[in-house]
């Protein structure tokens, strides 16, 4: 089973979350922003929230605490939420909440739109659904594998105050049973549910409706077998074919075996059918936002500036509180003192401070530009007049730089795609939230 891939979308994704919640965007966007203050407030305080605390609702649907925690715990941000202090960890609440939000916004969209319903939806659910039941199916092989009462005795003796040590012995030998049991079953299960494969018929340009593998109740066929396959993907395409057949038959058996010992799986289709839903309407308008070559290079050619590669400078600084300071210092650098070593000691800005004076590296387009405008002009290894800025006041040296460049469309095909899709999708997130509704109060539990 192998879904699309939805990199680029994720990242356009999170692009055009950053827009549509920023206060660049206009009336209706305005609304966006400021319900993400709102998550904030909502979601901030509500670390020990009853679980079914309703945070906010998208249309008739309930986003309760506990989906806010579950969405946290499976975040990368979970490992160093709990050091974070309240402040940043109310801003990480309200900006996952209002993910959560966005995500049912596009799943009420992908049911509206009859995403549920189409064979790519079914199909892939049911391709899912047959993981599912294999993965669980082989948990209980793997269960079966431990060891027996005896041999735990014994691992038990010999490891008598050493726990860690039990239990690695006793992986090993679930490790060493294991694959001896798995291959016995599968046999054993070929037999019962009378599987027959027919590598013969595989072929890439063969009816998808032929029959390549049946049994009772297991049944595979041609193109199960062809997705995503063609000689670009690999120099051997029949010899993956005859792979996915063996794998996609163990699999089918295993699936067969766990509905008729009575393991079920449905539990944990919901959030897989809900996440499908809403990459098929994310794909689908990504097609109609990205819809071809022509499209992207004529986008290129009115936005050249998405292949600016900017110049770079490593900068040396020192800021001081007066100009007199600075001049003073100016003088001290002109006599052969370091700016770094004098940046260290006197300079007013916590980290040229601490990092004696090195700023590391900064990019045209993310300082000032009153500082830029020196930083373009000066030679490499040069000390700057004084320069005066909201800040303070500066001097100023280039270690080294990095001049821009211009890439060309094929440089940076993948970004003009992100860049596309990222320019349309605040005006249809922004759609969504009117068109269902949204509304961030903490309530009463659901």
């Amino acid at each position: 089973m192998q879904l699309p891939p939805f990199s680029k979308l994720a990242v356009a994704l999170g692009m055009a979350l950053v827009i549509s919640h920023g206060a660049t965007m206009a009336a209706d966007a305005a609304v966006v922003s400021a319900q993400a203050d709102e998550a904030i407030t909502i979601a901030g305080p509500y670390t020990n929230a009853p679980a079914r605390q309703v945070l906010a609702k998208v249309g008739d649907q309930a986003i309760m605490a506990i989906d806010l925690e579950q969405a946290l715990a499976s975040s990368p941000v979970s490992t160093q939420f709990m050091s974070m202090n309240e402040d940043d960890q109310a801003r990480v609440r309200g900006d996952m909440l209002q993910r959560l939000i966005t995500a049912e916004l596009i799943y009420l969209e992908a049911v509206a739109e009859g995403f549920v319903d189409s064979d790519a939806y079914r199909t892939e659910m049911a391709s899912f659904r047959t993981g599912l039941l294999a993965q669980a199916y082989l948990n209980k092989l793997r269960s079966e594998a431990a060891p027996p009462a005896d041999v735990m005795a014994d691992i038990k003796e010999r490891f008598r105050e050493d726990g860690d040590a039990q239990e690695a012995a006793k992986a090993t030998y679930v490790a060493q049973r294991y694959p001896e049991l798995k291959a016995a079953r599968i046999a054993a299960l070929r037999d019962q549910f009378g599987l027959k494969t027919y590598p013969e018929r595989l072929s890439l340009d063969g009816d998808s409706a032929q029959v390549v593998a049946e049994g009772d109740g297991v049944e595979i066929r041609l193109g199960d077998l062809r997705g995503g396959l063609d000689a670009e993907v690999t120099s051997e395409p029949l010899a993956l074919m005859q792979r996915r057949l063996e794998d996609g038959s163990e699999t089918a058996l295993l699936a067969r075996a766990a509905i008729d010992v009575g393991i079920n799986v449905d539990g944990g289709l919901e959030r897989y059918g809900h996440d499908l839903a809403s990459r098929l309407l994310l794909r689908a308008k990504q097609k109609a936002w990205v819809p071809d070559e022509a499209a992207m290079r004529a986008w290129f050619d009115a936005n050249p500036s998405v292949g600016e590669i900017p110049t770079r400078w490593h900068v040396g600084q020192i800021v001081l509180k007066t100009r007199e300071d600075a001049e003073k210092v100016s003088a001290r650098i002109k006599a052969g003192e370091s700016l770094f070593n004098l940046a260290g000691e006197l300079s007013i800005d916590p980290y040229g401070r601490e990092h004696n004076g090195d700023m590391g590296w900064f990019r045209a387009g993310q300082g000032l530009p009153e500082i830029e405008k020196v930083l373009d002009s000066m030679k490499d290894g040069e000390i700057s007049s004084v320069l005066e800025t909201q800040l303070g006041f500066h001097l100023l040296t280039v270690l080294e730089r990095r001049p821009g460049s211009q890439k060309t469309y094929d440089d940076v095909h993948d970004r003009v795609e992100q860049a596309m899709i990222a320019e349309q999708l605040p005006d249809f997130l922004v759609g969504l939230e009117k068109k269902y509704g949204v509304s961030l109060d903490p309530g009463t539990p659901d």
